[in-house]
């Protein structure tokens, strides 16, 4: 019998030794999950705000890229009708006449054939680093604008005007001026 009592002594002591040290290893544990929960929180933020970051960079790379494009696009439609006899060039100018509509349109009250196409006067102009088409802004940030005519290799009476707009990227066009004259 002492033996039976000396075993639940035994391990009663043993049981409230371990109880004893129990919450302590519990904190412990709590406290290594904290840390390794705060070090994956600080690195998973970090590497979110370094994609955010590169996000905006590749945005505004092709925001720029974009616009570029864009204004290399439209002056191309603009010279596409350009009155090769108009063209002035100065160094930081570009004037010509083009055709307001290819397509005739007839007037009120009159004879569709008597419908004339209206040449229209455009300016290019590069100001204070920025282009401006008819004194509107179309490109800023502009480094460069060049423009100077050549002779295309099919023909030496066909000309071609030389473009060339860079502000990060450059982009250059030849525009075949093909001399074509509507006259009604």
């Amino acid at each position: 019998m002492l033996k039976v009592i000396l075993a639940k002594v035994y391990s009663y002591k043993r049981r409230s030794k371990i109880q004893s040290f129990s919450p302590a290893f519990s904190m412990l544990e709590a406290l290594l999950a904290i840390i390794v929960i705060a070090v994956i929180g600080v690195g998973v933020t970090k590497s979110t705000i370094a994609l955010k970051l590169q996000n905006a960079a590749i945005s505004l790379h092709t925001t720029e890229q974009g616009r570029l494009a864009q204004t290399h696009m439209l002056l191309s439609n603009y010279l596409v009708d350009a009155l090769p006899t108009s063209l002035k060039q100065d160094l930081n100018r570009l004037e010509w006449e083009g055709y307001e509509d290819l397509y005739l349109k007839p007037q009120a009250n009159k004879p569709f054939l008597d419908s004339k196409p209206i040449l229209v006067p455009h300016l290019l102009e590069f100001k204070k680093g920025s282009l401006f088409l008819d004194d509107a802004l179309l490109l800023s940030n502009v480094a460069k604008f060049e423009t100077h005519l050549e002779s295309t290799p099919l023909s030496n009476d066909t000309k071609a005007l030389y473009i060339e707009v860079c502000n990060k990227f450059c982009l250059s066009d030849r525009v075949v001026l093909h001399g074509v004259y509507i006259e009604l």
